[in-house]
């Protein structure tokens, strides 16, 4: 097996292919944290969410020369294009330095349009081109090809939606309820231990009520500041709208102890979460191992929790636990990757060290696992036998740290701690795994969060200055996604009754440390009272087309009024040969997606995946599957998902 390149690069970096996106490209603007940085923020007054509404369609290519990638927004954006060859079967180290290392093959990259802070355009229809050749400037020749499009409006003022703070998997948004759930920070001597909650509702308008939310507490054991606490964010059961887990570090920071998962149960009367007696011993687990370990985040995905764990042993021992949700019983612990989430530093005479530290965040989907250290260089992409998929280490700027010299040969200036860059702390990934998204910690460039191909490649950075909100210097430390009513955190998705259609609050939450009360970075005094920080609503979408030969056309119909209602009609020809043609309606604006199966029920091609307005549609099928291959003669079907709709009809091909 290869081993990560744990080593940092000090070395100035080669001219870097365009569409890579490389750390001399950081815009001066965010280099430095000036003493009037409050100053630099204008107003907030927007309280409204104007969710990204984006649109693609496949394209057709031979493989030779340049191709057009179009897409519809419904504002402006920063746009970036990842384009990639479907189920390569390249391994190995590939990208800027050899940075990334992909252990399966998988889905790999090929090139992005737009860079590392992507290509500004304005609302409506836009085409980006790519010149046909990967990020080395190589032909890329025919094959089977996929883009995503990734559309984020960091232009315009982001909208105060919500409530956050600085502790890790905050904040929550129940998408089933409209809960929004936070930590409160505690008293200065608290450290990174919350013991409060502030409980909000989607739709407050907290300009005009700035203390319209609740204040909620822990069982006794999470307020205790001395002897262990909660540093992750709570996590509500998708089984039990009243259930809730949490993770427990069970000490300080040298010695653990106690540390486990609670199941805690909504007391509405008393305003706590109190614990389940129902569950494990009398609400809480604890994780049987030394004293030394840690339990600092739990993912939900299914019937399983997944928790980190810092290590204060030594050598450190960091890995992943693995519990059954039902019965809290602590099933495994892997520390496979260890050499990946050691803490990492380095000084400016290229000293490498590794402190105690591991895992303290994980994403988990039905496709693996995204664990990260706190402040470390590796982010890395597992599968649920803890095999590994990708890894994105040292070289090419996303998540890396340099030195102090480095940063000033660049022209950072800024209080660079111990000449951390950007080290990951948390990530979040989009429902379809198409995109990682990671918040950095202790970093020098202002706020800023990293975007991650399919394969780990780094494809862009989001910066977010001071003109689009209060986003000061290494705040972000949690990012939310929402997609078509779906809140994904860390695991489970929490969706709305809506859920499958577009919602008012898709996009990204984004936390900042502005006071939802004082409108400032506040300094609290002892004795008064803390509040929650501002949560920004960022507008966000992906959207992916196929690209290469004999791609399904997807185009819409000229109508004389709007559809009444979602409907799919009878393909033309049927029986067909060689290609058939499908009538499809959407009566507002809404994800819809086409897929044919064969008589077995395997899934033979995706026709449509994609956002579109209300409208009539027609998608061809040329009788080929999703590796571009034809298909034999026979029965098939299509079935059309479009939110709460759905409908299958059946297509006969004769050779």
């Amino acid at each position: 097996m290869q081993l990560p390149r744990i080593g940092i690069l000090v070395l100035a970096l080669a001219v870097l292919a365009v569409g890579m996106g490389g750390a001399e490209t950081y815009p001066p603007g965010l280099d430095s944290h000036p003493d009037n940085y409050q100053d630099l923020i204008g107003e907030i007054t927007n309280t409204t969410a104007n969710p990204m509404r984006l649109s693609t369609r496949d394209v057709p290519y031979s493989g030779s020369g340049a191709a057009d990638i179009p897409f519809t927004t419904n504002q402006r954006a920063t746009i970036w294009v990842a384009i990639y060859e479907i189920g390569s079967n390249d391994t190995g180290p590939t990208g800027i330095n050899d940075a990334v290392i992909r252990y399966k093959p998988q889905d790999k990259h090929i090139a992005t349009i737009g860079g590392t802070g992507g290509i500004s355009v304005e609302q409506g229809n836009n085409t980006l081109k790519w010149d046909g050749n990967d990020w080395e400037g190589n032909a890329a020749g025919p094959g089977n090809y996929e883009f995503d499009v990734i559309a984020l409006n960091n232009l315009d003022p982001a909208a105060f939606v919500g409530l956050s703070t600085m502790a890790m998997g905050d904040p929550i948004w129940d998408m089933r309820n409209g809960d929004q759930w936070t930590h409160i920070e505690g008293p200065a001597d608290a450290g990174q231990y919350w013991g409060t909650l502030a409980l909000g509702k989607m739709g407050t308008n907290y300009l005009d009520n700035p203390t319209g939310y609740e204040t909620w507490n822990f069982v006794e054991e999470l307020n205790t500041i001395d002897n262990g606490g909660t540093v992750g964010g709570i996590r509500p059961d998708v089984d039990d709208p009243n259930a809730y887990f949490v993770s427990f570090i069970g000490g300080n920071w040298s010695t653990w102890g106690g540390a486990g998962v609670y199941r805690l149960l909504r007391n509405d009367a008393a305003k706590t979460l109190d614990r389940d007696p129902n569950w494990a011993d009398n609400g809480y687990s604890k994780q049987p191992m030394p004293d030394t370990e840690s339990c600092l985040a739990v993912a939900i995905w299914k019937d399983k929790m997944y928790t980190t764990n810092w290590s204060g042993a030594d050598p450190p021992n960091p890995g992943i636990g693995v519990w059954d949700k039902t019965t809290g019983e602590f099933l495994m612990y892997n520390s496979d990757h260890v050499e990946f989430y050691r803490r990492y530093r380095i000084d400016d005479n290229g000293v490498e060290a590794f402190g105690n530290g591991g895992t303290t965040a994980i994403t988990v989907d039905e496709t693996g696992m995204w664990p990260m250290g706190w402040r470390g260089t590796q982010f890395l992409k597992i599968d649920h036998d803890f095999n590994l998929i990708w890894s994105n280490g040292p070289g090419d700027h996303y998540g890396d740290q340099i030195s102090a010299e480095r940063a000033a040969a660049l022209g950072i200036q800024g209080p660079a701690r111990n000449g951390e860059l950007a080290l990951i702390l948390d990530s979040v990934t989009d429902a379809r795994s198409r995109i990682a998204i990671t918040t950095p910690r202790h970093n020098t460039l202002g706020n800023y969060n990293s975007i991650y191909g399919r394969d780990g490649t780094g494809i862009g950075q989001i910066f977010l200055d001071y003109s689009v909100g209060p986003f000061t210097q290494h705040t972000t430390t949690n990012v939310a996604m929402i997609t078509n009513d779906c809140a994904k955190h860390d695991g489970d998705l929490y969706c709305s009754p809506n859920s499958g259609s577009p919602g008012p609050y898709d996009g990204l939450i984004v936390n900042t440390k502005y006071s939802v009360v004082h409108h400032e970075v506040h300094t609290y005094e002892a004795t008064e009272p803390r509040d929650p920080f501002m949560g920004m609503h960022l507008p966000f979408a992906v959207e992916t087309g196929k690209i290469g030969a004999g791609v399904t056309a997807v185009e819409e119909v000229a109508s004389a009024a709007l559809p009444e209602s979602h409907s799919l009609g009878a393909a033309y020809p049927n029986p067909f040969n060689p290609e058939t043609a499908i009538d499809f309606m959407l009566a507002n604006e809404d994800q819809v997606k086409i897929e044919v199966f064969n008589t077995t029920g395997q899934l033979v091609d995706t026709l449509i995946d994609n956002y579109k307005p209300a409208g009539a549609y027609k998608a061809t099928w040329n009788a080929h599957n999703s590796k571009g291959e034809p298909v034999s003669s026979g029965v098939y079907f299509y079935r059309m998902q479009a939110g709460q709709f759905s409908a299958t009809q059946a297509v006969t091909l004769l050779k």
